[in-house]
């Protein structure tokens, strides 16, 4: 009648062998318990399990789960039980919260309306180290792997802080139920009556927890049993440095990975961007090799081109216009290095290049009336290449050119009264007259004239004069009144500025000035 419960007996002979070799005693309730758990084992699975770390609480048609065992993780106590229940045919074991206080995250706040202050305490309530390393001592006590998904923390619905003992005046609890959703810590609260309390219990929380180990958690539900079997298994400090380093391991593993991935990136883009050089440098090698074929060495030839076949010596080879040096003054040609029955070199014609602008207006402000001596200028609208002097009238070629001027004058005269016989009406009659002459060097070069008869007293006659001449650097070119009647006068009026002289340079002989 017993026959179908031999297998499972011997299965829980085997589990409590197992926990007699680790040293692990059981008490004989547990060792039944578990036993009768087997049998009920096959027909009770859990659901899919979720991402929460906690189990929902058990309704009161589950079995309770049994204490199996307890580890120490600091100052707290770890118990570990049989859930009872197994998810995809896997037991589930569960295991108290850590509610271990993180005195460095104690911090306080002062309300000064209220004269009052509220100090917050963060519990930590489970976490993956513990986790995992109850995973890994089920698996050696019980000789089979047990998966970490298999070990959750044991289901409560709400926490509340308390005090096992008598606690200073220096802050109160608050009884403050939480709901507990399943978070790795929670933070509670206390109050305190003066800023200087708060700030003292802080302190002390911070520099020295072991002060207030009379604080703990209330967990709702409560299990039975919950204090630490005598043979415990220690989680050390050390153990958790395990841990991180291991976490450590997989992280520096995937980053391994992926510095290999990028760098097999960046290694194939190198070679893209190689390749893409080297055509560049075709490319370059190729361009240079057509521009040496249309260029030549450049070669000094000692002086500045005077043709086509000069150009072509220094480096020349692309066909088009240029300025070359001619007997005195550039000219533009048109070289075809290429040439067929039409020759290497087209004359064009003169290029217009002046070294420095030369050019001026100036004007007279009074009358003037002295013969035989240059006529001076007061006023200079316009003196570009400072050539003209006004004070001496004299204007100085600067450059070798060919120059313009023109001088523009107002003759005052007296009335008539002398009498000149002329061959053509063979009568007497009276005139008057003034001449003004263009000079340069002393040599005469221009004149204006102006002869009236029968003039009144105040009479004005105007005249020009006007030149184009070469001259070399440093010539002098002034305008001078070498005859005049009695009387007359280059008469001037401040107002409307009758006598202007003007010059500018038309060509320069640019090859002088090379």
């Amino acid at each position: 009648m017993l026959s179908h419960l031999e297998p499972l007996f011997t299965e829980a002979t085997v589990f409590c062998h197992n926990f007699l070799e680790m040293r692990i005693f059981l008490p004989w309730q547990l060792v039944v318990a578990f036993t009768l758990f087997l049998d009920a084992s096959s027909e009770s699975e859990l659901p899919i399990p979720s991402t929460n770390p906690t189990l929902s609480a058990t309704s009161v048609d589950k079995p309770l789960p049994t204490k199996f065992s307890s580890m120490q993780y600091g100052s707290a106590c770890i118990n570990i039980y049989d859930s009872r229940t197994t998810l995809n045919n896997k037991i589930i074991f569960f295991y108290s919260p850590i509610a271990q206080l993180n005195h460095r995250d104690t911090v306080f706040f002062f309300n000064q309306t209220a004269n009052q202050g509220l100090i917050s305490l963060s519990y930590t309530i489970w976490n993956e180290v513990v986790g995992i390393k109850v995973a890994r001592y089920l698996t050696k006590a019980l000789n089979q792997e047990v998966e970490p998904n298999q070990v959750k923390v044991f289901p409560f619905d709400s926490v509340w802080l308390t005090s096992i003992a008598q606690s200073s005046g220096d802050f109160s609890l608050t009884n403050e139920r939480l709901t507990y959703k399943g978070e790795q810590s929670l933070r509670f609260s206390v109050t305190c009556q003066t800023y200087e309390d708060c700030d003292q219990v802080k302190s002390k929380i911070r520099s020295n927890p072991e002060q207030f180990e009379n604080l703990k958690l209330n967990f709702n539900p409560q299990w039975n049993n919950n204090a630490c079997l005598p043979d415990e298994v220690e989680i050390s400090q050390e153990d958790e440095y395990l841990f991180q380093f291991e976490e450590l391991e997989k992280h520096l593993e995937e980053t391994k990975f992926n510095f290999t991935k990028e760098l097999a990136i960046t290694l194939e883009n190198l070679e893209t961007t190689k390749k893409e050089l080297i055509q560049t440098k075709v490319f370059v090698e190729e361009l240079s090799a057509k521009l040496n074929a249309r260029t030549s060495e450049i070669v000094d030839i000692g002086h500045m081109p005077t043709s086509c076949g000069d150009l072509q010596r220094m480096g020349h080879k692309l066909s088009g216009f240029f300025s070359v040096k001619g007997s005195k003054k550039l000219e533009m040609v048109f070289c075809d290095f290429y040439p067929t029955q039409n020759g290497k070199e087209r004359w064009i014609g003169y290029v217009d290049v002046k070294s420095a602008p030369v050019h001026f207006f100036v004007q007279k402000n009074s009358s003037f009336v002295q013969k035989d001596k240059p006529i001076p200028f007061e006023l200079s609208v316009l003196n570009v290449g400072d050539a003209m002097n006004l004070t001496s009238g004299i204007f100085t070629a600067p450059r070798k050119g060919i120059y313009y001027f023109s001088f523009t004058g107002n003759a005052g005269f007296p009335a008539s009264s002398s009498d000149v016989f002329t061959d053509d009406s063979k009568k007497w009659r009276s005139s008057v007259y003034l001449r003004v002459r263009l000079y340069v060097n002393g040599t005469k070069m221009g004149v204006g004239n102006v002869q009236e008869a029968n003039t009144v007293a105040g009479q004005h006659s105007p005249f020009v004069v006007q030149s184009t001449l070469e001259l070399n650097s440093g010539d002098r070119v002034w305008l001078q009144m070498d005859g005049m009647s009695p009387g007359a006068v280059l008469h001037e009026d401040k107002e409307f500025k009758f006598n202007h002289f003007t010059g500018f340079i038309l060509e320069e002989e640019i090859v002088a000035s090379l």
